[in-house]
């Protein structure tokens, strides 16, 4: 699964989500105005906001409309109250509050979806720890010195490489697995697509 696949992997999670969580509304919302009295209210509560809007783009008035429409939101959250609910529960309950899990905040991406990506990059990666990282660990010996100065010039300029493909050799209980993890978890979190495997399993 590469970057494109993963994306679009993850914004149909995304919008799952959301269909989700405004169908959950919608329910509730509905149950609601069930009640008459609820339903009266709501059916006034929005012709006083949609009068208001037009009064407001008319540079008229709207004190008087907007103390009846408090009044009428408050009898709505007393029936609501009454029938064990309240008005966050007619609103969706979207997982994430900054973008409501749309992915992206003024065309930018979001923090949750880039989390996102990173998960789902990590369960593809073959990774068995995806805490480790080239700025905690530390070097053992000279040799693993090295390879970590290596590998930390090579993140840097990652960006700017054709071929991007590492091939690590050395003897048994050298620290390959464990720099090479390092290396990976730091290229997920700037989001490179990473696949790790063994020479035993290109066998």
């Amino acid at each position: 699964m590469d970057k494109k696949d993963v994306l679009q992997q993850v914004q149909r999670d995304f919008e799952n989500k959301r269909q989700i969580a405004e169908a959950k509304a919608q329910v509730v919302y509905d149950f609601a105005c069930k009640n008459d009295d609820f339903a009266k209210l709501e059916s006034e509560r929005r012709n006083l906001v949609f009068d208001m809007g037009k009064n407001m783009f008319l540079g008229k008035d709207t004190t008087q409309m907007q103390t009846r429409l408090d009044e009428v939101q408050k009898a709505q959250t007393k029936i609501l109250e009454d029938m064990g609910m309240s008005q966050a529960d007619l609103e969706p309950q979207y997982e994430c509050k900054t973008c409501s899990d749309k992915g992206y905040v003024d065309g930018n991406r979001c923090k949750c979806l880039q989390q996102a990506i990173n998960k789902l990059l990590s369960q593809n990666s073959n990774l068995c720890d995806t805490t480790l990282s080239l700025d905690t660990v530390v070097a053992k010996n000279d040799l693993q010195g090295d390879v970590i100065a290596l590998f930390k010039k090579y993140l840097a300029n990652v960006g700017n490489l054709s071929k991007r493909n590492i091939f690590v050799t050395g003897g048994t209980g050298t620290g390959k697995t464990h720099l090479v993890t390092c290396l990976a978890n730091d290229l997920l979190k700037q989001n490179y697509s990473v696949l790790f495997t063994s020479a035993f399993n290109l066998n």
